[in-house]
């Protein structure tokens, strides 16, 4: 059986907006009690930042907006996985895992 090669721009673009449902639902609690001096809202903000910037990169011609993102988006979860790690392996420490992959993901495809 071969692979349904249509189905591709679809694809990327539900892993842009699960990107971006899956950071909101994350940072939903933070992103609510707008503290704008808590870490954990500064946190939100910019992670939903980067989201939002993977799926504008990909209405634009050129990948540099959605290879960017993914670059932070990578480096952001690893950065969080690191913190995290003293808890052991938490279903926190597998969301962060999930959108570092994705960030990687974008990284290596770009707008592709």
């Amino acid at each position: 059986m071969k692979p349904v090669k249509a189905l591709l721009p679809l694809s990327i673009w539900l892993l842009r907006i699960s990107t971006l449902l899956l950071i909101l639902q994350m940072y939903w609690f933070d992103l609510k009690d707008l503290q704008l001096t808590h870490p954990g809202f500064i946190m939100a903000v910019i992670f939903v930042v980067i989201a939002l910037m993977v799926i504008a990169g990909g209405l634009f011609a050129k990948p540099w907006m959605t290879i960017l993102a993914g670059i932070f988006l990578f480096g952001l979860s690893v950065y969080e996985i690191f913190i995290f790690q003293h808890e052991g392996l938490r279903l926190s420490g597998m969301a962060y895992l999930a959108l570092a992959s994705l960030g990687l993901f974008f990284v290596a495809n770009g707008n592709n």
